[in-house]
């Protein structure tokens, strides 16, 4: 079953993914309880969405890309080891977005997009207004469940996290 609305993962999902990732890290005492650290992770869990201000084709640019997270990471990392706390959220984002639509795991070698590909996506529709996105992506009920998902799991794990300190 495809979605007639063409519809990609929300930047919620991608938000509490990084809410997630600081709960697990900081009751695990790999991450410091601080607003740096925390900030950090959740920005690189939405950061590679980036592409969407300079193109209406999300994901058909670098920045949905491995091979561009990589070097960018092993970048930062170079210059900080301390950064490596970005690497986990990037990651995850990638794989949440293969579950959707897909991403171009082999670029530059390919352009196609690898994933489960659980949306058909139609570029045509992502210039609607942002309120008959909403309606038509929320209208699916796979991706308000997983959303839900995503959100419930993350502020269990916080307070899970909060409670074990």
């Amino acid at each position: 079953m495809t979605s007639k609305w063409g519809l990609v993962m929300l930047p919620s999902a991608h938000f509490f993914s990084g809410i997630a990732l600081c709960a697990l890290f900081s009751t695990f005492n790999v991450l410091p309880r601080d607003f740096s650290h925390i900030g950090l992770v959740v920005a690189f869990s939405i950061i590679p969405d980036v592409d969407i201000i300079w193109s209406s084709l999300h994901r058909n640019k670098l920045t949905h890309t491995p091979i561009f997270w990589g070097f960018i990471a092993a970048l930062i990392v170079a210059i900080n080891r301390g950064t490596w706390i970005i690497i986990p959220p990037l990651l995850f984002h990638l794989f949440l977005d293969t579950i959707d639509y897909g991403i171009m795991v082999l670029y530059p070698f390919s352009r196609k997009k690898h994933g489960l590909r659980l949306l058909e996506k139609d570029s045509t529709r992502e210039s609607k207004a942002l309120t008959s996105y909403l309606a038509g992506y929320l209208s699916d009920s796979r991706f308000l469940c997983a959303e839900l998902t995503i959100m419930s799991t993350s502020m269990l794990l916080l307070a899970w996290a909060i409670a074990c300190s």
